[in-house]
This record gives structure tokens, C-alpha cells and sequence, in this order.
């Protein structure tokens, strides 16, 4: 059983640990007692309402579950100590998305709109993308996985050497009930790099996979209604936009938008299935 005044853990049940390449959720072993419920066996014995004897799964078997759900997400070890309560509220910085992002965490579920986050570098783009599938994975232990556009190309190329297709590696990334892709439209912009992009997005669009995506590059307009599922869900959030907002952004980075970026044809998906944002702010990192 699970002590709610654990000092080491504060009644959270595991801790977070950044010793490898992505970042790791083990149980609290300052916490953790014997079951009382199941003897550690993780089956309770039931009776069903025909009268058989039947074994459920213990509730002491649930946080292992979101555990293995989290580690399987495979989110950077830099974050693994990253939420939103800890995001740093800057006055030129995302305070209202953060606080959007802390009640859409509690409401969101698989199938409904995903976010674009877009803005300069060092803005918190990836903290805050990382920090609301993490809570996702962690508290309600749904699917989820984090992925670099630039390490995703990668293994593609070592795929490749197995006598592996493009489809056949990401086919588990078209499958994953929720998906971040970080760093939209890294690289050379080179043909074959478009189309492993238009590959997954429209794979993930046809079977109607929330996604979720940072970029660098600003994007040309924030349209589009929510995507509509059969449970009704897929609620747009929206934000003012001005729309000289691009031109000026575009003027300090030097860098082409989004859209010009990936195509027209993954842009326009994007703006069916996703939600923009932009993050603002100066570069935490040179602070």
C-alpha cells in the first residue's frame, strides 16, 4: 500500500529519474508496502453476477500500469523533471497557455484536437509539450510518445539497414493513441524528409490520432474549426492572432513559415488537426 505523506515521493507513488537517453519513472521504494488487498499478487477474487469466481486486476497494480505507460513514451531525460506547475511564468512569456494546458490536461482525451506550438527557440515550446503528455501518461495513463522529427529520420536510415521500409517504422507511430513530434520541419527540408513527414501526418489524420507538434518556424495563419469525432470531442482552442504577427516574426528569424517549410498538403492537415500557438518570450537559455 501507498503512504500519502511519503517524504520522498509527497503521496505521488514513483519518481522521476534522467540517468539514461529519455527520462524514467520508477515506484517510490520509500512508500511501498505489502498489499494488504492482494498480497502482493495483484489479483483480487471476485464473484461475477453469474456466481463464478473470477480475478480482477488490484488497484495496487494501477500505477505500474501508468509507469510503463510514461517510460514507454520516451520523453527526453532533460524534461524528466519538467511540469506546468514549474513552468517559469515569464510577463512576455505563455502564462495564459500554460494555464490552458493545466485544464485541458484534466478534459483532453484520445481523438480530440492536438496543438501546434510554435516560437523562437528557448521559449519553452518543448518543456510545455512534454510537460502535458507527461501528465497524461503519469496521472491517467493514457498512450503516449514523444519523438524528434531529426531522430525519427535517423531511424528510418538505420531501418533501412535491417531491410526495414519508412512505413513499417513508423507504422507504431500512426498507431499511438497520442503523439508529439518536436521540431516540425528540422532538417534539409529535402524531398525524402517531406514525405516520411507526409507519410505519418496523413496516416495519423486518416485514422484521426491526436498530434501534437513544436516548431521553430511561424506559421502563415491560425485557422480552422476542431476536427469532428464520433464521440463529439476535439474542442479548438483558440487565441487571438494578429496578423501582422507573421511578417514580423518572419522579419526578426529569417526563416521561411510553416507552411512554405513543409508543403501545402502537410500544412493543411495540420490545420484540421491541430490547434496554433504561439509561444513567446526571450530565450531561457541564455538567461
Amino acid at each position: 500500500m501507498i503512504s500519502d505523506n511519503c517524504p520522498e515521493c509527497g503521496g505521488l507513488e514513483y519518481q522521476l529519474e534522467s540517468t539514461g537517453e529519455w527520462a524514467t519513472a520508477i515506484r517510490c521504494p520509500a512508500c511501498l508496502t505489502d498489499c494488504t488487498l492482494c498480497g502482493n499478487t495483484g489479483l483480487l477474487e471476485k464473484i461475477d453476477s453469474s456466481g463464478y469466481r473470477v480475478y480482477v486486476p488490484c488497484e495496487c497494480r494501477d500505477v505500474e500500469r501508468r509507469l510503463t505507460t510514461y517510460n514507454r513514451a520516451q520523453f527526453p531525460a532533460r524534461y524528466a523533471g519538467k511540469n506546468l506547475e514549474n513552468f517559469e511564468e515569464r510577463a512576455e512569456g505563455p502564462v495564459s497557455l500554460k494555464y490552458e494546458l493545466l485544464t485541458l490536461r484534466n478534459q483532453f482525451q484520445p481523438g480530440d484536437t492536438g496543438l501546434v506550438l510554435w516560437g523562437s527557440p528557448g521559449t519553452g515550446k518543448t518543456h510545455l509539450m512534454t510537460a502535458f503528455l507527461s501528465y497524461l501518461a503519469l496521472e491517467r495513463g493514457l498512450p503516449c510518445r514523444f519523438i524528434d522529427f531529426g531522430d525519427l529520420t535517423t531511424r528510418i536510415k538505420r531501418g533501412y539497414d535491417r531491410g526495414l521500409s519508412e512505413n513499417e517504422v513508423i507504422d507504431d507511430l500512426v498507431n499511438i493513441p497520442i503523439l508529439c513530434i518536436d521540431e516540425l520541419g528540422k532538417g534539409r527540408g529535402s524531398d525524402w524528409e517531406i514525405s516520411v513527414l507526409d507519410a505519418l501526418v496523413n496516416r495519423r489524420y486518416n485514422a484521426q490520432r491526436s498530434t501534437f507538434f513544436t516548431t521553430n518556424f511561424p506559421v502563415s495563419e491560425q485557422e480552422g474549426g476542431p476536427r469532428k469525432t464520433d464521440s463529439g470531442a476535439g474542442k479548438r482552442i483558440r487565441n487571438p492572432f494578429n496578423p501582422n504577427e507573421l511578417e514580423q516574426v518572419k522579419s526578426t528569424l529569417g526563416l521561411p513559415n510553416l507552411e512554405e517549410r513543409v508543403g501545402s498538403r502537410i500544412y493543411s492537415r495540420l490545420v484540421e488537426m491541430c490547434s496554433f500557438r504561439h509561444v513567446t518570450g526571450s530565450d531561457y537559455r541564455r538567461k
